[in-house]
């Protein structure tokens, strides 16, 4: 597993009423985590396959292995303060 290449953010959107934590993998969206209904009912949103969506922006495809730890990563993030999170 090459987690280097994971990276976490917090962000804050005006489409949501709690900040929201941004999963890329290689520089690209490849999900967030919603924490509006509270942190025991979060919801994973993935990327959107639309029209007007850049497709260069997002990631589609991403192994098992890889999705699960960022998703880890996310999920520990909830409860901390730092903007960023980069494993090198």
């Amino acid at each position: 597993m090459n987690i280097k290449d994971i990276e976490i953010m917090v962000s804050s959107d005006s489409n949501y009423e709690e900040c929201v934590i941004e999963m890329y993998y290689k520089r690209k969206f490849i999900g967030r985590l919603n924490q509006d209904a509270g942190l025991d009912n979060v919801v994973i949103e993935l990327p959107e396959d639309k029209e007007g969506i850049d497709k260069n922006m997002h990631a589609y495809s991403v192994p098992l292995d890889i999705f699960e730890k960022a998703l880890a990563m996310a999920k520990d993030r909830l409860t901390q303060g730092s903007s960023i999170v980069h494993l090198n």
